[in-house]
């Protein structure tokens, strides 16, 4: 795992990375594979907490997949692996996936790519930066008093990526950047799909209802990489807030920083150095009515030391139509949002801030109210 640190150049107004401290942090024991559940370290003291710390905050669930895998096998996922995903996802809206089959080299060729980005001199980074025209591609800063930069793009689109790696390293082969992606877009997706279809067999309901987010939908993958903060009060590096698509797949380093809302308290997710968090988004909870949570989260910026992170985001395309499945639709449970696209959704998200999400404005209560 890499340590980073990024000082600010003092009265330059940009940035450097430090890369020269790269460190492993103490060894995190494996579950046993006939374990599906264990149990991380909880948030630090109080001032993550929205509430009291007695008693202490519950921790996030570590799910082995391995073992998940290993009972869908045996015909018995509905039982055990299932039952435990759904869990989590009803309960917290996320948890830590070990044995994910997102292989660690690749993971490490993506930091060490994301890193080498992130060292390019502003101007460089300012030439790949996101306009009106990109949207959501794209170098962005954001000057939070962090601050954050990102790196966002659809991992798929080859074109595009290979568009931002000329632009961003021109005196290099844009081949490892482009393999990059391209490898890193199908890992993740795969994991995303095999989360989502252990999801709809627990769930009990019809899997052609959820045919369309696997056909026309994709995937989003973006960096963050935030400094250190300098302030001797608490920084948010990201507000709180709740992710628009279907689910969303985290990778942490080795500096802390991601919390989630648990029983009206922030919770600290710990990295774990062989997981990756999969947190429910807006779209999920559209689809089951409610019944699957979309996650608030917020990202703290340390003290300590920069942090590095990504994330995959599975997205519909614009003109894919989001309605609750019919399952979890009846006279004692009516639909909780109206039909919308995800170009609907997206368009207010863009004319309104999440606060902490867009969800609200789609509640069905809200139909006539917005169509006067």
């Amino acid at each position: 795992m890499f340590s980073l640190s990024a000082p600010l150049l003092a009265g330059s107004g940009q940035f450097s990375l430090k890369c020269k401290d790269i460190s492993t942090s103490a060894c995190r024991s494996h579950l046993p594979n006939q374990s599906f559940v264990s149990q991380t370290v909880t948030s630090p003291p109080s001032e993550l907490s929205m509430g009291s710390l007695d008693p202490p905050p519950p921790a996030i669930p570590i799910i082995d997949l391995a073992a998940v895998r290993a009972a869908s096998l045996q015909g018995s996922s509905k039982t055990r692996g299932g039952a435990v995903l759904a869990t989590a996802c009803k309960e917290w809206g996320i948890f830590q996936a070990l044995n994910h089959g997102v292989p660690e080299e690749l993971i490490e060729r993506y930091r060490t790519q994301m890193l080498s980005l992130f060292s390019l001199p502003m101007e460089r980074k300012q030439a790949a930066e996101r306009s009106p025209m990109t949207q959501i591609r794209g170098y962005q800063m954001r000057e939070n008093a962090g601050p954050l930069e990102l790196f966002q793009v659809e991992a798929g689109n080859e074109g595009v990526v290979r568009d931002y790696a000329q632009t961003l390293f021109p005196h290099s082969s844009p081949s490892e950047f482009c393999a990059i992606y391209k490898e890193c877009n199908v890992a993740f997706w795969n994991l995303a799909m095999e989360i989502l279809d252990l999801l709809i067999a627990e769930l009990g309901v019809n899997p052609s209802h959820f045919d369309v987010f696997k056909t026309e939908a994709e995937g989003i993958l973006r960096a963050n990489f935030y400094h250190r903060s300098e302030s001797t009060e608490q920084v948010l590096g990201l507000n709180p807030h709740m992710d628009g698509g279907l689910l969303t797949i985290l990778l942490q380093d080795d500096v802390s920083g991601l919390e989630v809302v648990k029983d009206g308290q922030w919770v600290r997710v710990m990295p774990h150095k062989h997981a990756l968090c999969i947190n429910m988004a807006d779209m999920l909870q559209v689809l089951t009515n409610g019944h699957l949570k979309s996650v608030q989260h917020r990202a703290v910026v340390s003290k300590t030391g920069a942090r590095l992170t990504a994330a995959y985001f599975v997205v519909p395309k614009p003109s894919v139509a989001v309605t609750s499945a019919p399952e979890f639709v009846d006279a004692n449970n009516p639909p909780l949002y109206r039909p919308f696209t995800w170009r609907e959704f997206t368009e207010r998200q863009m004319r309104v801030k999440p606060n902490p999400s867009t969800l609200p404005y789609f509640k069905a209560a809200a139909i006539s109210h917005h169509q006067s």
